[in-house]
């Protein structure tokens, strides 16, 4: 009777160098992701600078930003004599919602690791 031999890993170079490789290209991976996710981010910030100073010279009264906490465009819409806000996309209470439910979900987080 013929007993089962459970397979070995592999330990030839070849299967190392290659898990190095896939190591090291996975690692590059995440580096290019967070270097496009701040790219992309100094580009928000840019076109809503670039769009708030065409409104400004327009007259007209538009702002446009990027909130800090959460990192997303804001479009105010305001009287151009007072200086008053008259509306705001997303409205303050929607981006103290975000930030109430990205601090649970980073609590969240937190506990599971």
């Amino acid at each position: 009777m013929k007993s089962a031999v459970a397979p070995q890993p592999a330990t030839d170079p070849a299967s190392k160098l290659e898990a190095r490789v896939n190591a090291a290209d996975e690692t590059a991976q995440n580096k290019d992701a967070a270097e496009a996710e701040h790219t992309d981010l100094e580009q928000l910030q840019k076109i809503a600078t670039d769009l708030s100073d065409m409104m400004s010279v327009m007259r007209k009264g538009l702002a446009f930003e990027v909130d800090d906490t959460l990192d997303i465009p804001v479009v105010s819409v305001m009287d151009m004599d007072s200086g008053e806000v008259i509306r705001q996309i997303p409205n303050e209470e929607a981006l103290e919602l975000a930030q109430k439910l990205s601090d649970v979900a980073g609590l969240l987080v937190k506990t599971e690791a």
